[in-house]
């Protein structure tokens, strides 16, 4: 249900109104099994976005009566006649010379519920980011510039984190258990070493048992430091988790789970975190690689070493052709870099990690001038107009 207020003159109101119920009975016939619902103003004061149905001319007073309770952004819904835009115009000029941000929806029912589902979509997904939990288990060794300002974080989307010691991790996998999933009994039924799937399960299990005890939504983990000690990569535990929905970066790289966590939440698509291993300026070609992905994204795997340390297990998958979209934001949720990409090969190469793919895109020059740190996110389709979208109305709610 996405809710509106309806506003109109005083005047001729019930025919203004049985107009502008005709009209959003069009518009829900475009809306996707959504329903635009007329509400009193009381029941959207405290929604992030405000829809208003501007019914009729002289809706402006009623208008003034919502801004006193209170703030925008206010996307005002305008029907074909009855004076309806001459009043949003004077409302949305009011809005400006107010400091608050207002945009009229004009045109057919059609192209106005597109409109409302994307602008409704932004808003969920800020909503639903409002309160997120990340957990940060260990932060990065070897990379410099890939771990976000929690604070900043926090102020722009409302994102919470907690940090825990990799020792904390450790008392966990030491505990050499897991529960079983559907995940788990494919990755089994593969065939592969049972003692490497094993280990690899524990710390399956401890990151598990760790989101559950302090209630996070998403994870990032230091896994080059359980190498070492357990002879085991945390590879498959962040495949699972991702196959799952929960958004789980590597190496500690918290600015990749928060690009994880925003195009996941946005598209509802399991994402692959990936090194750009290697550019082709002249064919606009990228290849991805790495050694862990989610299992739910490609038709077809196989299992492999670690490729650093060629021990434990890691992912190779094998994508679909199709449409592709590379993506990747900062803590201050208005830096961002989103391109479409095409699919072109699967590649089984022995000098990179096991998941391997090429991709044709139309700008691989700001990798070489303005990246944005090392890992690139991947998800499938073509999320672009989406996600700046999103991003033009994160600057309005932090402007």
């Amino acid at each position: 249900m996405i809710k509106t207020t309806l506003i109109s003159s005083k005047l001729d109101i019930e025919r203004a109104q049985v107009s502008a119920g005709k009209f959003r009975e069009e518009i829900n016939a475009s809306l996707n099994g959504e329903e635009l619902v007329f509400v009193p103003k009381e029941e959207i004061k405290d929604d992030l976005c405000k829809f208003i149905f501007v019914a009729s001319g002289g809706s402006e007073p009623e208008f003034l009566k919502i801004l006193k309770e209170t703030k925008g952004p206010f996307i005002l819904i305008t029907t074909q006649g009855d004076n309806s835009l001459p009043a949003a115009m004077e409302i949305l000029s009011y809005i400006n010379d107010k400091g608050e941000h207002g945009e009229i929806l004009h045109g057919t029912a059609a192209a106005i519920a597109a409109k409302i589902l994307s602008i409704h979509r932004c808003f969920s997904v800020i909503s639903k980011l409002d309160g997120y939990h990340a957990g940060v288990l260990g932060s990065p060794n070897m990379l410099i510039n890939s771990e976000y300002d929690t604070k900043e974080l926090e102020r722009t989307s409302g994102i919470k984190t907690t940090y825990l010691s990799m020792d904390e991790v450790c008392k966990e996998i030491d505990k050499k258990t897991y529960e079983p999933d559907k995940y788990t009994e494919e990755l089994i039924n593969t065939g592969y070493n049972r003692n490497e799937l094993e280990k690899a399960f524990w710390i399956y299990g401890a990151v598990c048992r760790l989101i559950d005890k302090y209630g996070f939504n998403a994870i990032s983990l230091r896994c080059f430091d359980l190498l070492e000690p357990y002879k085991a990569s945390g590879c498959l535990a962040l495949a699972i988790l991702n196959s799952r929905g929960i958004p789980a970066s590597c190496e500690g790289d918290t600015r990749s789970l928060l690009s994880m966590i925003v195009i996941n939440t946005l598209t509802g698509e399991p994402c692959f975190m990936a090194n750009p291993s290697r550019i082709d300026m002249e064919k606009k070609e990228i290849v991805l690689a790495h050694c862990t992905l989610p299992l739910s994204m490609v038709g077809k795997y196989t299992l492999n070493t670690h490729f650093e340390s060629g021990i434990s297990v890691a992912v190779k998958g094998e994508f679909s052709p199709g449409s592709y979209t590379l993506f990747k934001c900062r803590e201050d949720m208005k830096t961002y870099f989103v391109q479409k990409a095409e699919f072109v090969e699967n590649l089984s190469e022995c000098n990179l990690c096991r998941t391997q793919i090429k991709l044709k895109v139309d700008d691989v020059e700001s990798y070489m001038t303005h990246p944005l740190s090392n890992h690139q996110v991947l998800v499938r389709g073509n999320w672009v107009e989406e996600v700046k979208e999103l991003f033009r109305w994160y600057e309005v709610r932090n402007s």
